[in-house]
């Protein structure tokens, strides 16, 4: 019973501080990819229903609302996305949301806001954008399976650019799926706005105060629309994100290592005070067998020996089962886990956590051998 206990002490701590890095790490990766703009408005339709209640949103409030608070935009782009055939209005279901297109020159806006290069398309071509979490396969399996798409009308062939990969956060794309068509502007003249998002960049950071007050007022600029069109207008400014995301990051892994560090405190002391308790029951054996003639070398390995297996085995169990639980996790999320963080990162700090673990597993161990060869030791 107090050995399963000691194990299962162990499982939740190994996992405390594994995950502790783990998670943390997620969150300011993902910070990473979705804070890329000063400000980000996008709008949502799938409560929308009826077509005629689609977004067409002027952003200029916006605009005059920062200026006036001194923080003038340096760079800013209305980004309208498309449906690529009117009746994907329709479609809602969770794997059936149709993938949309955004315009050439809306695009080549975009990513220079960031600082990449703007591409080309020729006639009739189209090229794709993807989020960081698709992996090379469902990239690749895509990409085959859409060597053309139908537009209206209009049948488009992939363009020689290779799937591309600019991080834009995640509000361009539609939801539950993770690339955008990148499409000639003549033939986004005649689709229909599916979003009209909003991006910015300010000359300089925003104020927490401002931003707050910035996303309460668009907030209520918005409402009275959004009432009636069902349409769901958002926003997103980088000052709160990091903000939110650093201060909860930070809060994630202080609680972990906190509670990870008592409870394999906890265990590793109940397992070296349960021993030398023992200690005094064993003195009489080990005297016994000294007396017979056993050499004292002999002694102390049949002591190692015992502790090795009382103090060792409730760790062992609570190692794998550990062990199991954080791979099947990894595997899990080994999409959002390679994006965000990265394999080599994730192994780095299990391995790091480990040798620490062990380190005090073993200035444990050994403080407790030596103690409890002197309590055997302590009335010959």
């Amino acid at each position: 019973m107090e050995e399963s206990l000691i194990a299962t002490t162990f499982l939740f701590s190994l996992v405390a501080l594994i995950s502790s890095s783990m998670l943390s790490d997620w969150a300011l990766g993902y910070l990473d990819k979705r804070a890329i703009f000063d400000v980000q408005v996008f709008t949502v339709y799938n409560n929308i229903e009826t077509k005629e209640n689609l977004p067409n949103i002027n952003y200029n409030f916006i605009d005059e609302f920062l200026k006036k608070r001194g923080y003038p935009f340096k760079d800013r782009v209305k980004v309208e996305t498309y449906f690529l055939d009117k009746d994907d209005f329709h479609k809602r279901y969770k794997n059936d949301f149709p993938v949309l297109g955004i315009s050439l020159s809306d695009y080549n806006h975009l990513i220079s806001m960031i600082g990449a290069s703007p591409i080309s398309l020729e006639p009739n071509t189209f090229a794709t954008q993807w989020q960081a979490i698709a992996n090379e396969e469902e990239i690749k399996e895509f990409m085959e399976a859409h060597d053309t798409i139908q537009v209206d009308d209009n049948v488009l062939v992939q363009s020689n650019y290779p799937p591309l990969d600019n991080n834009l956060g995640e509000s361009l794309y539609n939801l539950y799926t993770d690339v955008i068509y990148i499409l000639p502007d003549e033939i986004c003249e005649n689709l229909m706005t599916a979003n009209m998002n909003y991006y910015g960049i300010t000359e300089k950071p925003i104020s927490f105060s401002v931003a707050s007050e910035l996303e309460e007022y668009l907030h209520t600029t918005m409402e009275n629309q959004d009432l009636v069109t069902m349409n769901t207008t958002d926003i997103r400014t980088k000052t709160i994100q990091q903000n939110e995301g650093i201060s909860g990051t930070l809060m994630i892994r202080l609680i972990l290592i906190y509670l990870g560090v008592v409870l394999i405190v906890m265990c590793f002391t109940i397992l070296s005070l349960q021993q030398l308790a023992d200690s005094s029951d064993f003195r009489y054996r080990f005297q016994v067998i000294d007396k017979l003639g056993v050499p004292k070398i002999r002694i102390n390995k049949i002591i190692l020996k015992q502790m090795s297996i009382w103090f060792g085995l409730p760790l062992v169990i609570g190692l794998l089962c550990g062990s199991v639980m954080i791979y099947y996790f990894i595997r899990s999320s080994s999409a959002q886990l390679s994006a965000y963080v990265g394999m080599k990162t994730i192994l780095v700090n299990i391995l790091l956590t480990g040798l620490i673990l062990f380190i005090l597993f073993g200035c444990y161990f050994a403080t407790t051998w030596i103690l409890f060869q002197r309590n055997i030791e302590g009335n010959k």
